[in-house]
């Protein structure tokens, strides 16, 4: 019943638009266009009627249609299969807009995406297209809003909290938004996100450990088995006092804490990994140690003076909000 709902909404969106594409599918125009703003995702086909390639397309694009609840694993996760007939005169402009050059063409457009689908004729792969494009930090920045932090720290919520099949693990941190210290947090958190792999520098895991253990005067070991360039984890960071929702969830990942809370999370599991101090070099040390990467800081005892210095600065100065 929901999704002829849904379905049935977006038709009377699109009840102006010419078009030989069968319901639950949707026909598209210039007039009516979702664009990338769009609070719904759409997997957008532009298409000739006299395209024999299109033409095979429809049965695969329709089942897509009639099963789109299925594909996210979330019933309030719309979607809607779409298409645009190109050669139709007042379309012509935006298929041009969208460099369509041959038919068909596939985007996934709304939610903050306007994504060119590049694989295969395959419901596999049109599935899968459509969850990594859900999944990319754009569609996460409009479900959880804005937040407080900047790229590469990525702004997290419950709706987007990294899951059992998350790439990478994560380093996250709850905050409260009124804290006086959170200024403090956000220079640390982006360094940190920075040298752990999160920008848009690329090295190789080698090259980047050895630069880290340089940089913070870290013991690290791997013994010969890193190689690629991914990160080695992401970092996050979620508002706990934003509304209730995100307090009921903050207190079930960290029930009893103070804020700011530092969180490791790998393969679905969740674990306090420290409150303090907030610093860079602590940050990458507490990720690396996770992943057996880190066995400390290099043995010295003005750097142990040094460290527990800037430790008891940085824990009197933060200040903390309970959960």
């Amino acid at each position: 019943m929901r999704q002829l709902l849904l379905t049935a909404c977006a038709s009377l969106v699109a009840a102006s638009c010419t078009g030989n594409l069968p319901p639950p599918m949707v026909n598209l125009c210039a007039s009516d266009w979702p664009g990338r703003d769009a609070s719904r995702l759409y997997l957008v086909m532009f298409y000739s009627p006299r395209c024999g390639h299109c033409e095979r397309l429809k049965p695969l694009l329709l089942h897509l249609a009639r099963t789109s609840n299925d594909i996210f694993g979330l019933p309030n996760r719309p979607l809607t299969v779409a298409g645009v007939d190109c050669p139709e005169e007042s379309n012509h402009q935006l298929c041009k807009r969208y460099n369509v050059t041959g038919y068909p063409t596939i985007f996934a457009i709304g939610q903050g995406h306007e994504a060119r689908y590049k694989a295969g004729a395959s419901d596999a792969e049109l599935r899968r297209f459509l969850r990594t494009t859900v999944g990319s930090g754009a569609s996460r920045r409009a479900r959880c809003g804005a937040g407080v932090f900047k790229e590469p720290v990525v702004n997290l919520c419950k709706a987007h909290f990294p899951e059992a099949e998350a790439k990478h693990p994560w380093l996250v941190i709850l905050y409260a938004s009124r804290a006086k210290s959170l200024k403090r947090l956000q220079t640390p958190l982006a360094a940190a996100a920075e040298d752990l792999g999160g920008g848009a520098t690329r090295i190789s895991r080698p090259e980047r450990l050895a630069a880290l253990a340089e940089k913070y005067k870290l013991r690290v070991r791997h013994g010969g088995q890193l190689s690629g360039s991914k990160p080695f984890a992401k970092v996050g960071a979620m508002c706990c006092d934003c509304d209730q929702e995100a307090r009921d969830f903050c207190k079930s990942l960290a029930p009893g804490s103070l804020l700011p809370v530092l969180l490791w999370s790998s393969g679905g599991k969740v674990e306090v990994s420290s409150r303090s101090p907030f610093v860079a070099g602590n940050l990458v040390h507490v990720a690396l140690a996770h992943l057996g990467l880190s066995a400390g800081p290099q043995s010295s005892e003005s750097a142990k003076s040094k460290s527990a210095k800037r430790g008891k600065r940085s824990a009197c100065g933060e200040g903390h909000d309970e959960l």
